[in-house]
């Protein structure tokens, strides 16, 4: 047993090393943490019986989940669909949006781009990626 104590060894074991991995991390990317604070929120959310951390930070982070646009745009890639050559910048734009979670936020009744959602901001993430 790693943990101080046997309560955190339960807690530890409740979500596999893999997956407590990346949710610690989206946590920190989300909140700007360290490891340990992120690792005591994760613990409070799995307490309080939250199975999905992305979904959560989705809906209570303003930062993007970087590594969910990045990928999208990467699998875009991909599939060939990267702008300028195989399809326009808007509707590329919208099409990054509604597949990120935070891609789309409300505020003040109308649906804007969520923080990192902008144009420029995924433009950069396209280009960061097309130079991979």
């Amino acid at each position: 047993m790693n943990s101080n104590n046997p309560l955190s060894a339960i807690m530890e074991n409740l979500i596999p090393k893999g997956r407590r991995r990346e949710n610690i991390t989206a946590l920190k990317d989300a909140f700007g943490l360290e490891d340990e604070p992120a690792a005591m929120l994760l613990r409070g959310l799995e307490a309080e019986g939250v199975k999905d951390v992305v979904a959560w930070i989705a809906r209570h982070s303003s930062r993007p989940i970087r590594n969910h646009r990045d990928a999208l745009i990467a699998e875009l890639r991909r599939e060939g669909k990267l702008p300028p050559s195989a399809m326009k910048w808007e509707p590329f734009y919208q099409l990054v949006r509604d597949g990120c979670p935070g891609g789309w936020v409300t505020v003040g009744g109308k649906r804007r781009p969520g923080f990192g959602f902008d144009d420029r901001s995924i433009r950069r993430a396209v280009l960061r990626v097309k130079d991979i």
